[in-house]
């Protein structure tokens, strides 16, 4: 990556966890940066790791604790 270019982050809130909600979700995601030949050569194996959560009191530490 070019050191001026900022990285690809894109953000879709889904509140189900149903497998077609999800996928649908990551899709958006995906093609919000233009899809995923953009950053994907053709064949390549790739592991998408969505951050699926809950919203939930800091106390909870669903992701990072704020401590």
């Amino acid at each position: 990556m070019d050191k001026r270019q900022m990285p690809a982050v894109s953000i879709v809130a889904e509140r189900s966890y149903e497998p077609e909600a999800v996928y649908r979700a990551v899709r958006r995601a995906v093609d919000i940066l233009g899809g995923m030949d953009r950053f994907v050569p053709l064949g390549a194996r790739v592991l998408l790791k969505p951050n699926l959560l809950r919203g939930a009191s800091p106390e909870k530490a669903v992701n990072t604790h704020p401590s």
